[in-house]
Order: C-alpha cells, then structure tokens, then sequence
C-alpha cells in the first residue's frame, strides 16, 4: 500500500516530537551535572529536582515545560479495531491518553517544586504551599506513564499489526521479540527498576533510618536513581524516533 505525502508528513511529524522528546530527557541530566562539575561548586545535588534552586533552575523548569508541551501535544496512534474489542486492559491504553497524563504530571513537576525549606539562601519562585508529595506523586506518574510508554504503547509497533495474534478466534496482541521490541522492554524495566530504587530510599526515610539515606546521600543515590530513569525513557524515545544517535541505532551501525 502507497503512503500519501500527507501521511508521509504525519510519520516524519511523529518521528521529530520522539526525537526532540528523547534528546530533551538526555540533555536535562547531562547539562545540571556538567554545571555542578565545571561551572558550580563541584558538588551534585542529591537529586535532579534540587537544581530549581540552583543557577540551572530556569533550564530545569523550561525543559519541563517543553517536555509538557510535546507530550501535551502528541497523538500517536489510535487504538486499532482488534484493540477495541479485545476486552483486556492494556489495550485500553492509547498514547494520546498516556501522554496527556505525562505532559500534565511533568508540568506539574516543575510547577510545584520540592520544599526549599531545606536549602539555605534560596528564593522560592515557584508554588511552595505544597508538600513534596505533591512534587513526588507527579514525578512518579510521569516515570510510570513513561513505563507504560516503553513496556506497552512502543511494543505494539507503529501502528501496524505485526504484532497481533489469533488466540481463541479473536486477534490479540502481545510482544513480538525483535531486537527493537527487547530494547523498548529493557528501556522499561530500567524505568522501573529506578521507581522501586526510588521506592526504597523513601521507605527508609519513613522509617526514621537516617543512617541508611545519609550512607545513599554520600553517594548520589537519589540523582543517580533519577538520572537513569531519565535517560532510559530518553533512549526509548530517541529509538522510536528512528534517530540516529539511538543506543540501539549506533549498535547496529557498529555490528554491520
């Protein structure tokens, strides 16, 4: 079947919003290291949410807000008519709801930041009526969304039905392992992986041992959890896009 030139454009508009998606949650942690390390006092923070109230805090908040507007604005693609009527919960899930919740819960990361009350000779320029566990909750809905993105949304394939099977008389769908459907699930796992690291640091903080989390502070757990969050949803992202610095697009330039 021919593509359309207006169909064309639609793909080459899909691939663009991944790209810019994945390069925008690749730079993030990259640029607010680099500035502690060069720029700062050679100290990182303890976690990527602290750079609000550093120097880095307008790129923190406007890469969030980018970030909120390409998810905001994303359709990807409609659930198809086997989806609909398969009955299973998964194949509720479309990218434009999914995104829409992570645009929301990104901007709402940035919005309502952690409490400064803790960082000295700092003016708060954001909401700061709040508890962290407003800025917490938000930040975990968008790393589950972004999850939910890799494990399910980007393992389906794009917009095809390679990878729906007859099972009982109905078509269904479940993960084709290709090499690119086992990086989307690696990427995810990593996603999760970071939350239940995440997960841990807050149990232990609830309860009372300040010992274990001052030991994981000396390390940078909290950042480092983070970061690889960030950097494998970007890496899913970056490979939905097709582009070129894609970890699994480099590979294969390398095997060939």
């Amino acid at each position: 079947m021919q593509t359309t030139l207006k169909e064309t454009a639609l793909i080459l508009s899909y691939l663009s919003v991944r790209t810019f998606l994945g390069l925008l949650g690749f730079v993030l942690p990259v640029a607010l290291i680099l500035y502690s390390l060069i720029f700062g006092t050679g100290q990182l923070e303890t976690s990527i949410s602290e750079y609000y109230y550093t120097p880095m805090g307008d790129v923190f908040v406007g890469t969030l807000w980018a970030m909120g507007a390409f998810l905001i604005s994303y359709n990807g693609y409609a659930r198809s008519d086997m989806q609909k009527n398969s009955g299973r919960f998964r194949d509720l899930l479309t990218d434009r709801l999914i995104s829409t919740i992570a645009g929301i819960s990104v901007i709402c990361v940035a919005l309502f930041p952690v409490n400064p009350s803790m960082i000295e000779d700092q003016i708060a320029t954001g909401f700061t009526f709040h508890s962290n566990a407003v800025h917490y909750t938000a930040a975990g809905i968008y790393f589950t969304s972004m999850a939910i993105f890799a494990l399910v949304l980007f393992t389906r394939g794009d917009g095809t039905e390679e990878n729906f099977f007859e099972k009982n008389g109905r078509k269904i769908t479940r993960i084709k392992w290709t090499p690119r459907n086992r990086y989307f699930v690696w990427c995810g796992g990593a996603i999760l992986a970071a939350m239940l690291a995440l997960m841990g640091y807050f149990a232990l903080a609830s309860l009372g041992l300040s010992g274990a989390t001052d030991t994981l502070d000396r390390w940078n757990f909290f950042l480092w959890a983070e970061v690889a969050a960030v950097v494998a949803f970007s890496a899913a992202w970056l490979e939905k896009g097709r582009a070129l610095i894609s970890p699994l697009n480099i590979a294969r330039k390398l095997s060939d």
